[in-house]
């Protein structure tokens, strides 16, 4: 994993630093993304953990990014509530382990349409970290698919076009990030997004596409809003076909 505080031996990862917190946000569990089987958790691999040399002190915040299913060997748990690196404040879970304790239960990852699914539930709900680089996150995607060999059963493109609209400008949501930093001459890195939900797209594009969701009750609010102060939106190929 390219962490050196991981070391493997008999087909496991141990911590082999003085002191880890692993945060896994209370969604994952509210979602059945994350489960805790006496002393072990399983979770996806995507998640914030921090390393110290010292239980009394801070360390340095790491991510990992390993779109699977993994298991972990903790010593003891709390719950909390806090604000790490540029993400706003959330309620986490955090997992204690010591030098010695069992990072990974296993160096090897099975194969699981589970893992493809949680993950899958991440994207799609605009929760996925935000230590990914935008142009990686795509490649996690078929990362994902293929370590589990899930055949999602439509093209490449569709997937990225999924990524590219739930994607936005961090300063103006009604804006997918990939106009951002398709600019010539942009300052953005490719840090710099929000991620937002798919029920949220349709709120965001225009009224039109708003009006024909799911929640009539968010998008007359949402189109009302919008016609007062004159937002900018987007037009959709079946609004022009209906004009003309």
């Amino acid at each position: 994993m390219g962490f050196t505080f991981l070391k493997e031996e008999n087909n496991k990862v141990f911590f082999d630093e003085e002191y880890m917190e692993v945060y896994i946000p209370e969604f994952y569990f509210k979602k059945g993304i994350s489960k805790i089987t006496s002393d072990k958790l399983n979770t996806i691999g995507l998640f914030y953990f921090m390393v110290s040399d010292s239980k009394d002190k801070k360390g340095e915040i790491f991510s990992l990014d390993l779109p699977v299913d993994i298991t972990i060997n903790f010593s003891s748990s709390f719950k909390d509530k806090l604000k790490i690196k540029s993400d706003g404040e959330e309620k986490y879970r955090i997992f204690q382990l010591y030098k010695g304790d069992i990072f990974l239960n296993s160096d090897s990852i099975e194969e699981s349409a589970t893992s493809t699914e949680n993950f899958v539930k991440l994207l799609h709900g605009g929760k996925l970290a935000n230590t990914i680089p935008y142009s990686e996150v795509i490649d996690l995607y078929h990362s994902n698919l293929d370590i589990n060999d899930v055949n999602v059963g439509v093209p490449s493109f569709i997937l990225e076009f999924i990524v590219a609209e739930l994607y936005r400008n961090k300063d103006s949501l009604d804006k997918p990030f990939r106009r951002t930093i398709g600019k010539e001459n942009s300052k953005a890195t490719e840090y710099d997004y929000a991620t937002v939900s798919l029920k949220s797209l349709a709120n965001l594009n225009s009224q039109f596409t708003d009006i024909t969701f799911e929640d009539m009750n968010q998008a007359i609010i949402s189109s009302v809003n919008k016609t007062r102060t004159g937002a900018d939106e987007n037009e959709s190929p079946l609004e022009k076909t209906m004009k003309y």
